[in-house]
């Protein structure tokens, strides 16, 4: 993923935890809550999900039929977890960041 795309997610991410309007948006609608706040159009579908002890979120790698390369595998096993918030493909707010 392009360093303006993930920084981008990472912003928008990142408001979420303070701004809850922007959050319910952003979970119903991420692509069109990033276009109509930041003006930039995603060329990738983007849904963002609440995670916490009774709601847990996994992300799939592709299928075996699809090759991936090494950028794409860390993508797939990179995550994070910060102040109790579970963040797949390394998406760590600004905030968040050491």
């Amino acid at each position: 993923m392009k360093k303006e795309y993930q920084d981008l997610l990472d912003q928008a991410a990142g408001r979420s935890t303070t701004d809850l309007e922007f959050r319910t948006k952003l979970l119903k609608d991420a692509p069109a809550l990033i276009q109509n706040e930041y003006s930039k159009e995603l060329p990738f579908q983007v849904t963002f999900h609440e995670s916490s002890e009774k709601n847990l979120v996994f992300i799939l790698p592709p299928s075996e039929e699809e090759e991936l390369n090494f950028d794409d595998l860390d993508q797939v096993t990179g995550g994070s977890s910060v102040h109790g918030m579970t963040l797949a493909y390394g998406l760590i707010p600004p905030a968040y960041r050491r």
